[in-house]
């Protein structure tokens, strides 16, 4: 059979076609890969990268790049092509009896009327107007116009028809009749076409790069369409393309997964070049491509039997010998979506030689073995053996069968540098490039490319310095070893083995136990979710059936036979999408360019608008009986045209595949359902409502299916779906994402998130988020944040929002968002969605990070502010853990002026108390760590860190020095007979630049106190220094520089350690008097001497200092960053009347001179008295230990400085009930809620006060004893049983709902409005005694599921109840079986895997885990011997438990049995109940606590149980403990007694 002519050139013809058209044109064009629609290396398409100057920027400005579809269009087609006219009477006129120009008028017209096509002809364009349009396509600002016609049109500014029609778009029915233009903008799910660019006798279509195709999405990453909604969502957008292209008379003709475009959001785009139309003419000139060496010319024939994508076809022509092997891999390539020339997903060959030696005909030697893959024949069974049993996810291969790497190496002689140094090593080296097919096959582990078997030019090198790859030496020539190459290909010693690599490569072999058995599993990629365009796809279930060898007649039909019954199970391989194969007819229109002047623009209603939003407040079924009844009235209106149905039958099937994961269709099907009406059994595997959908769509006579616009109205789509789309078109405009993003903020600030609910709002987010992050404009972007948090659940907020406000935080391109975030407002609305322990948790790191190492210095302000103002509210405690320590540990490691004013302002804050009680000790002891003899002498970086952390210390004790009364200094300072400021001056190792500030802030020091106190207290302190200076051989006068009569002091640069006399000897001559310094300066002499000697310096008789040249002592040294304005309360100046503090870098320095008056030395400054400070007290906090652990340096990170050190310290005890206290409540660690025996033995819950340790409401609701508590999220609800539970305001203490079994009290859930309170001011408590056991139909425990916002509670009779919160009503019961009639005690949620489960712990010792969803028991165990009391999860899929049989016990639930990890004894009565904070386990038992750690596991655990005691009188604590809590960000943890008191302990 001869070879017919190529209908498109070979690659590297087609590449250099282009590159010669379009390079003076277009820029710099660099051939990526060519886009082919059959398994062969040729094709009309490009896919290329594109420079050009960036117009928008300053000249010299880096180029703009882009990856763009380059398709070459041939109007002289010789194809069979119907035009037609449409209109009522269609008249049909045969192509060839048209002229060409008719012909390219008519598709032009029809492209024009879709999108708006700038049509380059070759006499009119430029080179420049080409640049410009690609240009703005790359800055987003091709449809600049059309989004500014909206936004005006939003805010009434001006209606002009862009904006007009593209609301026609969104079916806004006031504009439904009115006149608009068709061709002037481009339809939001339409692919833009950048311009068609004339050639002398063809063109050139432009078009952007769409990374993925539904088809991609389907077999490579089908989790990406996460829910039925975004299916739904999805084909909606699909089908509303369609529908605007057959409402304009055009149908496309070739709609399925391949040519269902998606961008990286997954919006849908369909291509207009994908139509039949453009497909038709989608070629070249069959002139001018043969070349000397090329595909076209030389390699022709060696295609031959390849030409489509029919599986079948070619499957049985290979099994039947008449197709090659090498053909028949192309087809398979083809199927798994392989693309020739792509390096990420290359065509892939076998290797069928080892070259080790030249293979022989009746010899195995020399041959590759087809049964293992090349990864099992480069690692080595025992490896893959190993890999698979020791990794987390078993596995034997890590990575693709064909490697970019592989690829760019086996092809480096003929690839671009630029392209090696970006997939293989960013320098490039030559000689690291295998240098041999030997060694090659030796050196890779991935299979081979078809340029090996056909093309010898890819062993000639054309970079220099890379030597040619050689070939085997039994071969004498590359030419030769091609052709021998691809005879063993066809061998019969393969053709015998191929099937077998089929299998690895594309078969079963792939999957199950087949891949396990073969050592072919492959690892998993980590984020299933992700849209990817690459991957392995099975494309057999079944084994490949092997070559036919047979001679015989009975082996023959026997593999015949399985030959017919594998085509039978593989008929998914050749989908049909289009009903008819009947000749295409092409529906020309005439494009209308320009709306008449005298036409009126129509009036615009935003009210009306804004109620295209709202949904319905019936509620829309989208059930089997509704989409029947929308069936009967579809079929009346049909469709516009034969053409159009086929669209229609098209959607069918696409529905259908995306439903069922496979095609609907295939040939055989197809014709036995048009012949006979036999509907594929595939039907029936539809859901009930996409049934009736797919059956319309699909209907055989074409005339009775619905519409595209019928579609749309049907039940399938929700007013969810469309109020999204309407939300979310504009989006796919292609303007400036500062344009996109006022549009969408403007939509949300009037409430359109907020009509549409918040399903709808969260769908919206994940498509906003990207614009979010590139917007240069900070304003709109953080209002539509804004609306998102006031509109979206706490569940959706932490999914969607959270994360982006996180990267906003830590990214330094994000500054100008940074400012907006880090607002009082917006953190506020933060807390009330998501509560404060989710900020302090995800944010609050973030924010403190933003005041070390920031570059922006409005960030770090606005860093400052938050920390501030939060302060107050978070408490004392959680201030001091998460933000005070957080911000000394950065000392030395970059915090910037706003950080240390951060510590300052909030000192100021709480009052003297808190500076002294918790900031000046830390400080000290820090100062006093760094001057340590084991911290001076470290190594050269730990010394540098040191010296940072001195300079941040002493900087931060300046400023809190300004603030404090003198007395507070003196007994601060003084009170260990140890000037830090001193010992630091005495240390000759230290840095220059930390003794400068040692001494400006102690020259502050003696200003703050006076001359009197400065005499009594610091110069004696200064007697070793003076001693040091004194004796200083070395001592030189200060530089010419420092001389100038007008140098102040705070100017004076220390250049020597001898230069500290200069300073500071003069100065307290000056200050206290020379008189009085003598006295205590026993070496004075000497020094005075030194500074004459060297500065001619002396003391004249009258007081004065001969040389006014060295120091101006009326002028305050600089202090660091703190400076306060003279005669101000620090309250007033750092505060702005609202509790939020001005940042210190917005602050105008102004420096003050102290003036104390010699006879009020010993007053307390009035700016630091304590009536200044109306704050909670919080007096039962202790000082921060002294202790703390300091041994840090700067690599280590934020938990390595101090580090909670559980003491078993009561700080503060309170009688909370009368009886025991049952559990406890915790929000947001500055209040906390008590459950046990209230007032007249019934059970109450209590709200206490931290700060004050006070009781300020409660909720008195109960019958009974109260024995479980849980807080509803942030929705101020909390749940509280006594074996019935109650679901209470804990604001305002109103109850809101109250649920119970039938049998127990209220047999459903009942609301109450009644205005009688719950709620109580706190009363005297008396004793009280605990109520006795539940009965079966009792509540026991309460589990809150924050994600679906439901409560699991445990029941008597062993049952689990699911409770949904938001509706207020009872959902499904889980019982458990007859052999567990025991009381469920304890519940927890796990969250580690990827299905939520819920632990259980019966009163009989047992344990079970079920699946949340299903409520399928995913384990059971006996876990105790004794009644259980509590369960938690932990992280890496583990449980702990505590029980009554004084043991507590760590369990793997990832198994159907747990498997104990470890036994933790050592208590010697029951365990009572235990909290975890990170790895550390404190438990409770009788009356004492114990500590255990989980960081490293062993199979037994030993206790040391200890009582608490109190931490001022030290007595132990002998009352019995109930029940224990952690405030994890307090670093406290709370203990209820059995006697009802309350403690809090450290």
């Amino acid at each position: 059979m001869e070879s017919a002519p190529p209908p498109s050139p070979c690659f590297e013809c087609l590449e250099r076609r282009i590159i010669a058209d379009l390079s003076q044109d277009v820029g710099h064009v660099e051939f990526i890969h060519g886009l082919s629609d059959t398994p062969l290396p040729f094709a009309s398409s490009a896919l290329t990268q594109i420079s050009v100057e960036n117009k928008e920027r300053n000249p010299g400005s880096e180029e703009l790049s882009g990856e763009f579809v380059i398709s070459g269009l041939n109007f002289s087609s010789d194809q069979h092509l119907k035009i037609n006219e449409y209109s009522s009477s269609r008249s049909e006129v045969e192509e060839s009896q048209l002229p060409n120009n008719h012909k390219k008028t008519s598709i032009r017209n029809t492209i024009s009327k879709l999108i708006p096509l700038p049509f380059m002809t070759q006499d009119s364009h430029s080179s420049g107007t080409i640049r410009d349009i690609i240009s703005n396509y790359l800055n987003q600002s091709t449809e600049n116009h059309v989004m500014s016609a909206l936004i005006k049109l939003l805010e009434g500014e001006s209606v002009e028809w862009y904006g007009i029609n593209y609301l026609k778009f969104l079916r806004f029915h006031s504009f439904d009749g009115g006149t608009g233009t068709s061709g002037t903008i481009r339809h939001p799910n339409i692919s833009p076409i950048l311009c068609l660019i004339e050639k002398t006798n063809y063109h050139y279509l432009l078009e952007p790069k769409i990374p993925f195709t539904l088809d991609n999405i389907l077999h490579f990453s089908p989790s990406a369409l996460q829910s039925d909604w975004h299916v739904r969502f999805l084909i909606y957008q699909i089908i509303s393309a369609i529908s605007h292209m057959h409402e304009l008379g055009f149908s496309h003709g070739n709609l399925n997964p391949k040519t269902i475009h998606l961008t990286d959001s997954l919006w849908a785009w369909v291509k207009i070049s994908d139509s039949c139309v453009i497909k038709s003419i989608s070629n070249f000139p069959e002139n001018n491509f043969l070349e000397n060496e090329c595909l076209c010319g030389k390699t022709l024939s060696d295609f031959d039997q390849v030409n489509s994508s029919d599986w079948k076809s070619g499957f049985t022509k290979w099994w039947k010998g008449q197709m090659s092997n090498f053909d028949y891999l192309l087809l398979l390539n083809k199927l798994s979506g392989r693309r020739w020339g792509d390096p990420t997903f290359h065509t892939v060959m076998p290797w069928v030689v080892d070259f080790t030696q030249k293979p022989e005909k009746n010899s195995k030697l020399g041959w590759r073995d087809l049964t293992k893959s090349k990864w099992r024949l480069a690692k080595g069974d025992e490896q893959l053996d190993f890999t698979y049993q020791s990794s987390e996810i078993p596995h034997h291969v890590s990575d693709e069968c064909l490697s970019e790497l592989a690829v760019c190496s086996y092809k480096a002689r003929r690839l671009s540098l630029s392209l090696l140094k970006n997939a293989v090593r960013q320098v490039y080296v030559p000689n690291e490039y295998p240098s041999s097919m030997a060694r090659l096959y030796q050196w890779t582990p991935d299979e081979s490319v078809p340029e090996f078997y056909m093309d010898s030019r890819v062993f000639v090198s054309v970079h220099e310095g890379m030597s040619d790859l050689a070939v085997p030496p039994w071969t004498g020539s590359r030419e030769e070893f091609v052709s021998l190459h691809r005879g063993f290909l066809e061998s019969e010693f393969v053709s015998k083995n191929l099937h077998e690599w089929i299998d690895l490569t594309f078969g079963y072999k792939m999957s199950g136990e087949d891949a396990v058995e073969a050592k072919n599993v492959i690892l998993p990629r980590a984020d299933v979710a992700r849209p990817r365009s690459t991957g392995r796809k099975q494309l057999f279930r079944k084994p490949h059936p092997k070559r036919n060898f047979a001679n015989k007649s009975l082996d023959y039909l026997k593999g015949l036979e399985e030959m017919v019954l594998f085509c039978e199970n593989e008929r998914h391989l050749d989908p049909v999408y289009n009903y008819s194969n009947e000749e295409f007819e092409f529906e020309d229109l005439v494009a209308v360019d320009t709306v008449p002047v005298s036409v009126p623009v129509p009036d615009f209603d935003f009210g009306t608008f804004m109620e295209c939003f709202e949904l319905s407040n019936e509620i829309v079924s989208n059930g089997y009986p509704e989409m029947l009844d929308w069936k009967v009235k579809s079929s009346n209106l049909g469709v516009f045209s034969q053409n159009c149905s086929e669209d229609i039958s098209s959607i069918g099937c696409v529905i259908a595949e995306i439903y069922l994961h496979k095609p609907l269709f295939d040939p055989l099907s197809l014709e036995m359902y048009k012949e006979n009406g036999v509907v594929p059994t595939l039907v029936q595997e539809l859901p009930p409502h996409v049934k009736i959908l797919v059956e319309s769509c699909i209907e055989r006579d074409w005339k009775m299916r619905p519409s595209a616009k019928s579609l749309l109205h049907s039940k399938y789509f929700t007013q969810t779906i469309r109020s999204v789309y309407t939300f979310l078109v504009p989006l796919q405009i292609l303007c400036e994402p500062g344009l996109r993003i006022k549009y969408l903020a403007k939509l949300a600030k009037e409430g359109a998130l907020k009509a549409m609910g918040s399903f709808a709002a969260e769908m919206c987010v994940a498509f906003c988020v990207p614009l979010i992050l590139t917007t240069p404009l900070p304003e709109p972007a953080v209002t539509l944040l804004r609306e998102f948090l006031n509109c979206l659940t706490g569940r959706a907020i932490k999914d969607s929002v959270l994360p982006v406000i996180q990267k906003i935080l830590q990214v330094t391109e994000y500054s100008h968002l940074k400012v907006c975030i880090l607002q009082e407002s917006f953190i506020r609305d933060l807390w009330s969605k998501m509560g404060k322990q989710v900020y302090m948790d995800k944010i609050h790191p973030l924010v403190i990070a933003n005041l070390c190492n920031s570059p922006n210095k409005q960030s770090s302000s606005a860093a400052s502010v938050l920390l501030v103002g939060s302060c107050e509210e978070l408490g004392l405690p959680v201030t001091i853990h998460q933000t005070i320590l957080p911000l000394i540990q950065s000392f030395g490691k970059g915090i910037s002026a706003d950080g240390n004013g951060t510590l300052l302002r909030i000192g100021v804050l709480f009052g003297e108390n808190f500076i002294l009680k918790h900031l000046v000790p830390v400080l000290k002891a820090i100062i006093m760590y760094c001057t340590s003899p084991s911290q001076i002498n470290r190594p050269e970086p730990v010394q540098i860190w040191n010296s940072l952390t001195l300079i941040n210390c002493f900087s931060t004790l300046d400023g809190l020095t300004s603030v404090l009364s003198v007395k507070a200094l003196l007994k601060e300072l003084f009170q260990d007979q140890i000037l830090v400021h001193a010992k630091v001056l005495t240390q000759i190792q230290l840095d220059l630049s930390v003794t400068q500030v040692a001494l400006t802030t102690l020259i502050t020091l003696c200003q703050r106190i006076g001359p009197e106190l400065s005499c009594t207290y610091i110069l004696p302190q200064l007697k070793e220094l003076f001693a040091e200076l004194a004796f200083n051989q070395s001592i030189v006068g200060p530089t010419s520089s420092q001389k100038d009569p007008e140098l102040k002091l705070r100017e004076f640069k220390i250049e020597s350690r001898s230069e500290l006399l200069f300073v500071l000897y003069p100065f307290l001559a000056s200050f206290i008097g020379i008189e009085k310094l003598r006295q205590n300066c026993s070496t004075w002499f000497l020094l005075e001497q030194s500074l004459h000697k060297s500065d001619n310096w002396k003391w004249e008789s009258f007081g004065e200092p001969s040389r006014s040249s060295r120091t101006d002592t009326t002028t305050k040294p600089q202090r660091g960053n703190f400076v306060i304005p003279p005669s101000s309360d620090p309250n007033k100046v750092l505060l702005n009347g609202s509790g939020w503090s001005k940042p210190q870098s917005q602050s105008k320095p102004t420096t003050i001179i102290p003036q104390p008056d010699p006879h009020q030395q010993n007053q307390p400054d009035p700016s630091a008295s304590e009536s200044a400070y109306s704050r909670p007290s919080w007096s039962w906090f202790p000082n921060l230990d002294s202790t703390l652990d300091l041994s840090i340096n700067s690599n280590n990170n934020n938990n390595g400085l101090f580090q909670w050190r559980v003491k078993g310290a009561v700080l503060c005890s309170a009688r909370a009930h009368p009886g025991a206290i049952r559990s406890f409540g915790v929000g947001d660690e500055c209040a906390v809620f008590t459950a046990g025996v209230g007032p007249g033995f019934r059970g109450s819950v209590q709200k206490w006060d931290l700060g004050s340790v006070s009781c300020v409401s409660g909720y008195y609701g109960h019958d009974e004893v109260v024995n479980s508590i849980c807080m509803l999220s942030t929705s101020n609800r909390t749940a509280s049983c006594d074996g019935t539970i109650h679901v209470w305001n804990s604001g305002t203490g109103k109850l809101i709902s109250a649920y119970a079994e039938s049998g127990t009290g209220t047999g459903t859930a009942f609301r109450t409005d009644s205005d009688q309170p719950s709620i109580l001011a706190a009363n005297p408590l008396t004793g009280g005694v605990l109520s006795d056991s539940f009965n079966g139909g009792s509540y026991t425990c309460l589990c809150y599921v924050e994600a679906k916002s439901r409560l699991v509670a445990g029941m008597g009779n062993g049952s689990l109840r699911f409770i949904d919160i938001e509706r207020e009503q009872k959902l499904h019961l889980f019982k458990s079986d007859s052999t567990e009639n025991s009381i469920v005690s304890a519940i927890c949620l796990s969250e580690s895997s990827s299905s939520p489960s819920i632990a259980i712990g019966f009163s009989s010792g047992n344990c079970r885990v079920i699946d949340s969803r299903a409520g399928a028991i995913v384990a059971s165990w006996k876990a105790h011997d004794g009644y259980i009391t509590k369960l938690a999860a932990l992280e890496d899929q583990m449980l702990i438990s505590s029980s009554l049989d004084k043991t507590l016990r760590v369990w793997d639930i990832r198994r159907s049995l747990g498997s104990q990890l470890s036994l933790i004894e050592g208590h010697s009565d029951g365990v009572s109940s235990f909290a975890v904070w990170g790895k550390d386990v404190i438990s409770i038992s009788r009356n004492k606590i114990s500590l255990t750690s989980l960081c490293t596991l062993t199979t037994n655990q030993q206790l040391v149980p200890q009582y608490l005691y109190s931490l001022d009188k030290g007595m132990r604590n002998l009352s019995p403990l109930s029940t224990i809590e952690v405030l994890r960000f307090s670093r406290l943890f709370l203990v209820g007694t059995e006697d009802g008191f309350l403690k809090i302990c450290s």
